[in-house]
C-alpha cells in the first residue's frame, strides 16, 4: 500500500522512474492530476496530458515528437505508446489508455504493469507496487498497449545499439 498524499501541486508533475500511472480526477469540477508512484500517490492541478507533455519537453524533447517518432515506427496512428524519457539510453515508454486528449485518458508506465484481469467491459490493471487500478477500456486493449509499448522500446534500445557501433 503507498502513503497517499492529497496536497495539490500547482507546478506540473514530471514523471521519473517511480511513476507508475497518471491518472484524472476531478476535484470540484476541476480537472487534476493524480501521479501513482511506487511508494506514494500526489495530486496535481494539471492534467495528465498537460504532465506528459511537460515531462517530455523537461527531458529535452516535445510530445509532438515522441507521438510522431511512435507513429512512424508502430504505423499507428490512433493512441500510440511513447517514449516520455531516457534512463541512461534505455527508454521509458507510457501508454494511454484512450485518445491522449480524452479527458478521462490514463497514461501508463509500461515497467508499471505486473498484471491485468478482465472485468466486463473494463479490466484491473495491477501495478508492480502491489496496487490496482479499474480502467474502462477492455483487458485486450490493454494487452495491445503492453505489446506496441515494448515494440517501440525495444526499437529504441537498438537504435541506442546501432548508435555505439560508429
Amino acid at each position: 500500500m503507498v502513503n497517499v498524499q492529497v496536497n495539490s501541486r500547482s507546478s506540473p508533475y514530471i514523471v521519473s522512474l517511480k511513476t507508475l500511472v497518471l491518472e484524472p480526477v476531478f476535484v470540484e469540477s476541476r480537472l487534476m492530476c493524480r501521479a501513482i508512484e511506487e511508494d506514494k500517490i500526489l495530486t496535481y492541478s494539471h492534467s495528465p496530458l498537460h504532465s506528459i507533455r511537460n515531462s517530455c519537453r523537461h527531458y529535452g524533447h516535445s510530445f509532438e515528437n515522441a507521438m510522431e517518432v511512435a507513429k512512424k515506427f508502430l504505423r499507428k496512428l490512433h493512441k500510440p505508446p511513447i517514449i516520455v524519457a531516457y534512463n541512461y539510453g534505455g527508454p521509458i515508454p507510457f501508454f494511454p489508455t484512450l485518445s491522449p486528449n480524452a479527458p478521462d485518458n490514463i497514461w501508463i508506465a509500461l515497467h508499471a504493469v505486473a498484471n491485468v484481469r478482465s472485468l466486463n467491459n473494463a479490466c484491473i490493471i495491477h501495478l508492480i507496487n502491489g496496487d490496482e487500478i479499474k480502467v474502462n477500456v477492455s483487458a485486450s486493449t490493454i494487452y495491445r498497449q503492453v505489446a506496441l509499448a515494448n515494440w517501440l522500446e525495444k526499437d529504441q534500445i537498438r537504435k541506442y545499439q546501432e548508435l555505439s557501433r560508429f
